[in-house]
C-alpha cells in the first residue's frame, strides 16, 4: 500500500470517527442511551483504524516533510504542535471515558465526556489541517 493511500485512509478514518462521535453526542443529548453507545464505540473503532493507519505509514515511510510556502511554515508547526499536543491527550483520556461509562460511572462519564468530545474533535480538525498542509 502506498504511502499516499494510508494517509488518504488515516484522514478518512479520523473524520469519520468525528462524524459518528457527533451523532452519539446527538444521541444521548436526544435521550437514546442505546444508539449513543453504539456509536461511541463505532467512533472509537474508527480512531482505532486511524492509528493503526498512521503507524504503518509512519513504519513504512517515515514522516512527510512538510513542501509547502515558506511563509506558511510557522502556521503549519504551530497547528502540528498542537495537534500532536492534543492528540497524546485524547488516547488516554478517550479510553478512560469510555473506561467510565463500561464500569457504570456514569456521573463521573457526564463530567469528563464533554471535555473528551472537544479534544476528540480538535484533533480531528488539527489533523485535517495538517494534512492539508502537508498537500501544499
Amino acid at each position: 500500500m502506498s504511502s499516499e493511500t494510508l494517509a488518504l485512509l488515516s484522514v478518512a478514518s479520523v473524520g469519520a470517527s468525528a462524524l459518528v462521535l457527533l451523532a452519539g453526542y446527538r444521541a444521548i443529548r436526544s435521550g437514546n442511551r442505546i444508539a449513543h453507545a453504539r456509536r461511541m464505540v463505532l467512533a472509537g473503532v474508527l480512531a482505532a483504524l486511524f492509528l493503526i493507519f498512521y503507524l504503518v505509514k509512519a513504519y513504512l515511510y517515515g514522516a512527510k516533510p512538510y513542501h509547502g510556502p515558506e511563509a506558511l511554515r510557522a502556521l503549519y508547526l504551530g497547528v502540528l504542535a498542537l495537534h500532536s499536543l492534543l492528540a497524546a491527550v485524547n488516547l488516554p483520556l478517550a479510553l478512560f471515558t469510555f473506561g467510565l461509562a463500561l464500569f457504570g460511572h456514569l456521573d463521573r462519564h457526564r463530567r469528563i465526556a464533554p471535555w473528551t468530545l472537544r479534544v476528540w474533535l480538535l484533533v480531528a480538525l488539527t489533523g485535517w489541517i495538517v494534512y492539508g498542509f502537508l498537500k501544499l
